[in-house]
């Protein structure tokens, strides 16, 4: 693909995909509609303290994020999955950090369309 992106690294859908551009397009777009989704759904989890809903979205959010190499975002998934409670300021961070780690993986993989 021959762009740098700063959260989301593309090597791994790239040799997962074979050369097969359709697949990447496709991936790229999957990524684009589910994982705000999830973020949102995390978010409100959060707020109402359901740990097991929470545990949920934050799960399912793990194969997107392996599959475009959002390495940092998949290290705090790993710590929130982890968490026994969510209503420490230390979960409210990472959140937080989540957040702001998806929506810049969301504006790369807008770029990264053009280049599928």
């Amino acid at each position: 693909m021959g762009v740098n992106f700063k959260t989301i690294d593309l090597n791994y859908l790239l040799e997962l995909s074979n050369g097969d551009k359709q697949f990447v397009t496709d991936m790229l777009d999957c990524f684009s509609e589910d994982v705000p989704n999830y973020g949102k759904k995390i978010r409100e989890t959060f707020y109402a303290n359901d740990v097991d809903e929470f545990k949920y979205y934050v799960h399912k959010l793990r194969s997107p994020f392996a599959f475009l190499g959002v390495h940092k975002g998949l290290e705090i998934l790993e710590v929130l999955e982890d968490a026994t409670t969510i209503e420490t300021p230390e979960v409210k961070a990472l959140c937080c950090d989540l957040e702001k780690m998806t929506q810049e993986a969301l504006s790369e993989v807008l770029v990264a369309k053009q280049f599928a």
